[in-house]
């Protein structure tokens, strides 16, 4: 009788703990979209669709001069500046970064020795500006990542291109994967473009009509002020 007892005692609290997991309400997946500089937060458990899901705003690593931060195996490799490209799980949290105070309500990912990590900060432009950690311009919402994250069990997923990098000028008879995006960016505001990554004449016509329209010097150079207005 006593071994019975001790049996259904513990399938018990077998039970109860399953229960308790199936209704516990967290953050499963964390998805980082690099182009369009988003956080959007999935949740499981019984109140998952009352939570907030976002997307929130975010700026992710800018990455060191000459290196490719769309290419996934450079993206996670240290001193790249870029923010790791891929599927990982939640290592741990920390209330602030010690050597970045402004960073706070930290949830880390990857590795500990690369040191990256989605955070709350002061300044989250429109472009990539982090040395590889996403900043999140809402603190509610780096909050909310902070406490209903698991480590070992939450994923964060970032995916997608990077934009542009902020304060480069592209004009005619520049080529390249820059090109490619702003020509892409443009075509999705409707303007009827190629997206060839060659900043020929109909490309530039098209960057003088995007100025104009939007009340810049339409001269087809692609600079800091037409940057802001492509990507706000």
């Amino acid at each position: 009788m006593r071994v019975l007892l001790i049996e259904n005692h513990f399938l018990h609290n077998i039970i109860a703990i399953n229960n308790n997991l199936m209704t516990e309400t967290y953050i499963s997946k964390v998805i980082v979209d690099l182009w369009n500089q988003t956080v959007t937060l999935e949740w499981t458990g019984a109140n998952a669709a009352a939570q907030d899901r976002g997307p929130f705003h975010c700026s992710p690593g800018a990455g060191v001069s000459n290196v490719n931060c769309d290419d996934t195996a450079t993206s996670i490799r240290s001193g790249t500046s870029c923010t790791p490209k891929g599927d990982f799980t939640v290592i741990r949290h920390e209330r602030r970064f010690s050597k970045f105070p402004r960073a706070e309500w930290v949830t880390r990912f990857q590795s500990d020795y690369r040191g990256i990590a989605l955070h709350y900060y002061p300044t989250v432009p429109q472009y990539p500006a982090s040395n590889g950690c996403v900043r999140i311009a809402s603190l509610k919402a780096a909050k909310l990542i902070y406490h209903n994250t698991k480590p070992r069990t939450s994923v964060i997923s970032v995916h997608g291109e990077l934009r542009p990098k902020f304060g480069k000028t592209l004009k005619r008879g520049n080529t390249g994967s820059d090109v490619r995006k702003i020509q892409r960016q443009l075509a999705s505001f409707g303007y009827n473009i190629g997206v060839d990554g060659d900043f020929g004449p109909k490309t530039e016509a098209t960057v003088k009509q995007f100025q104009k329209d939007k009340g810049l010097s339409a001269d087809g150079i692609f600079g800091r002020q037409t940057y802001s207005k492509l990507f706000s």
